[in-house]
């Protein structure tokens, strides 16, 4: 491989960290309990006998809806949660809720804390169904006392794009195409309140538009025109080659354990074939089936919609102040277009870049001379969730990124977990994902041996 040859660390953190503040309040969950010391684990284990009879004590001598009974009952839930008994927490912190409820109204925010909560306890069963329907609730508390239109809302409507995006990239077996426009409509939203109130450029936001515009871009109908066949060709290749890493690592890694490595090999495979564009296009064909506004899936997969999102945004004051806006805009304008193959337009906009890289790189310490994430492929692919989730498994990996920003080799270095099903998952994500290629002096070329660090929740 030609190009640069030398090694870079780059870090892909799956679950990305931070929350809105209905989210935020506490919401955190404490480490499970197989993770403590025992002597922890005794005080915890006392704790809960404490607490318990203490609830008792208040259900025999108050009223079934006081205060104290939904302040205990939320205590002792988040204690249970700790010790990986998440059916048992979410009876309490339903009770918790159901007293506020009662307390102080449908709409109080009071219920904020304990509807984090139960959406945490849901996620760690695996509950998509209940854990969506707490976070809508969240949001919809929101709206109701702040205002379907006013700032406050923008927080809580990005946490609704995360989960969708998040649903459409984990295997919880609902329809990606339907999350995606879901996520499409909330995003849309977000930026219409943001618009109207003249708000700062959100960055956040802006990531999410894209991953979600990328996603649905990925679902639309291929070229009916005389490129067709040699697009559907390369697309062939293209599967043809992220099959052959996937299951070369999944033989290496498992090589002492056959029925392992052909577990791997089998849902490696299935994940590259059932998640490549050729096939997402295929089962998107007959939009008729779909109950959604169609305006958003064709409006939402356009090239245009994202580039007209940074476009406004570089356009503002705030952007026009600040080289290091200026350098992130601008670095995801050219991220578009080589997502999309546009590759005059990408040489034309590095080369803006290239201007700018002066003025940001001595005060940022950034370089355009090594690969890099383009934030928008791996939240399409990993998904982006806006909430801890303790439960994560690190991988390393050595990996050539080819000038269109395609992954030409890879091997996987380290591993927490074990799991055939989990490493096969992120062999899968991390061979179909796109990074941005390193750049000398204005042309992309190859680098060999990037090191890149994912954090896969399970």
């Amino acid at each position: 491989m030609g190009g640069l040859r030398r090694t870079w660390v780059g870090c892909l953190v799956f679950v990305v960290t931070g929350m809105s503040a209905a989210m935020a309040q506490d919401a955190e969950l404490a480490p499970e309990s197989d993770v403590l010391a025992e002597p922890q684990q005794q005080e915890l284990r006392q704790q809960v006998v404490e607490l318990s009879e203490r609830l008792r004590a208040m259900e025999a001598q108050s009223d079934t809806f006081s205060v104290g009974i939904g302040e205990v009952s939320f205590d002792l839930a988040a204690l249970l949660a700790q010790q990986g008994l998440h059916a048992d927490a979410v009876t309490l912190y339903q009770r918790a809720d159901q007293v506020m409820r009662v307390r102080d109204g449908l709409y109080s925010e009071t219920r904020a804390a304990a509807l984090a909560r139960l959406h945490q306890q849901y996620r760690a069963m695996n509950d998509w169904d209940n854990a969506q329907a707490s976070l809508t609730t969240l949001a919809w508390l929101t709206a109701r006392n702040s205002g379907a239109d006013s700032p406050e809302y923008i927080a809580p409507l990005k946490d609704l794009v995360s989960w969708h995006l998040s649903m459409n990239a984990l295997d919880t077996g609902r329809d990606g195409l339907r999350e995606l426009i879901q996520a499409y409509e909330y995003g849309a939203q977000a930026e219409e309140i943001a618009r109207a109130h003249q708000l700062p450029v959100d960055m956040e936001l802006i990531d999410l538009i894209l991953a979600v515009n990328y996603g649905l871009w990925q679902h639309a109908p291929l070229p009916d025109s005389g490129t067709a066949s040699s697009t559907v060709r390369q697309m062939e290749r293209n599967i043809t080659r992220e099959l052959n890493l996937a299951r070369g690592i999944c033989r290496d890694w498992f090589s002492e354990d056959d029925s392992a490595s052909n577990a791997c090999v089998r849902r490696a495979s299935s994940l590259v074939r059932g998640r490549s564009r050729l096939a997402l296009a295929a089962a998107a064909a007959d939009t008729q089936s779909y109950d959604f506004t169609r305006s958003a899936f064709f409006l939402g997969r356009s090239y245009a919609r994202g580039r007209a999102s940074l476009l406004d945004a570089l356009a503002s004051d705030q952007a026009q102040a600040s080289a290091q806006m200026q350098f992130d805009l601008v670095s995801r304008l050219a991220e578009w277009a080589l997502i999309f193959d546009y590759r005059a337009t990408v040489s034309d906009t590095y080369a803006t870049l290239v201007g700018l890289v002066p003025s940001v790189e001595s005060a940022y310490g950034q370089t355009l001379e090594e690969p890099g994430l383009i934030k928008a492929t791996s939240l399409a692919a990993f998904g982006l969730a806006r909430m801890e989730n303790p439960r994560t498994a690190p991988m390393t990996f050595r990996l050539d990124v080819g000038p269109l920003g395609q992954v030409e080799n890879l091997r996987l270095l380290e591993s927490a977990t074990q799991d055939p099903e989990l490493i096969a998952y992120a062999l899968a994500r991390v061979t179909q994902t796109r990074f941005r290629p390193a750049f000398v002096n204005g042309s992309a070329v190859g680098y060999e041996n990037w090191i890149l660090t994912v954090e896969l929740p399970y």
